[in-house]
C-alpha cells in the first residue's frame, strides 16, 4: 500500500492558558487513530504522520478533531495538509523576499477548499507597510510591525474565522523538515 506524509495543524493549541495539550498526548492520539510515523515539532499543535496515499484531508481532520474532543475535551479546529501541498505552498512564497524577520511572515492554511475566496476584498486594499497575497493553497501575510500592530492579521482573522490557521515562516520550514522525517 502506498502512503504519504501529512501535517495536522491544530488551531489555538497551547496559546495562553487555554487548550493545553502535551505533544506526547497529541502524538499518542494521532497514532491511536492508526496513523504511522507520528512526530511533532514545537508545542503549538503541529503533528506529522503517514497515512494511505490519497487519503481525504477533510476526513482525517474531522477524525482528529473528534478524537481531541472525546479524549481530551478540547474543541479545536484541525487543518490537514499533504506533503506535496506544503511543498507547493513553500514553492510559491510570494512575500518571502520581503521577510526580514521570518516570525512576522505568516502563512495561513485554509481548513476548507475555497475558503480563501473570502479574502478577495482584502487583497484590493493597501496594507502598507504590511502585505497580503492569496495563492491557491494558502494566504501570505507580511506583518513587519508585528502581528498585533499590523491590522492585517486581525482583518484576515475576521474574514476567515476558524477556517484558517496560521504559522510563521520559520515554523513552516520546520514543518517541511518534520515531514521529511519518519516518526
Amino acid at each position: 500500500m502506498n502512503s504519504s506524509r501529512y501535517l495536522a495543524l491544530l488551531r489555538g493549541i497551547n496559546v495562553g492558558r487555554g487548550n493545553r495539550l502535551s505533544m506526547n498526548d497529541l502524538r499518542d492520539l494521532v497514532a491511536g487513530r492508526g496513523y504511522g510515523d507520528v512526530g511533532t515539532v514545537l508545542a503549538s499543535g503541529n503533528v506529522a504522520f503517514t497515512a494511505p496515499a490519497g487519503a481525504d484531508s477533510a476526513v482525517m481532520a474531522a477524525e482528529i478533531e473528534k478524537a481531541l474532543t472525546e479524549v481530551h475535551g478540547l474543541r479545536v479546529r484541525v487543518t490537514v495538509v499533504g506533503a506535496a501541498d506544503l511543498a507547493a505552498i513553500i514553492g510559491e512564497a510570494p512575500l518571502a523576499e520581503w521577510a526580514t524577520d521570518p516570525s512576522r511572515l505568516l502563512v495561513g492554511f485554509p481548513r476548507v477548499p475555497g475558503a480563501l475566496a473570502r479574502l478577495r476584498p482584502l487583497v484590493a486594499q493597501d496594507w502598507s507597510p504590511a502585505a497580503l497575497s492569496v495563492k491557491s493553497g494558502a494566504v501570505w501575510l507580511w506583518c513587519p510591525n508585528g502581528v498585533l500592530a499590523d491590522n492585517l492579521a486581525t482583518e484576515v482573522g475576521k474574514a476567515m474565522g476558524e477556517d484558517l490557521t496560521t504559522r510563521n515562516w520559520a515554523t513552516v520550514l520546520k514543518l517541511k523538515a518534520l515531514l521529511a522525517q519518519k516518526g
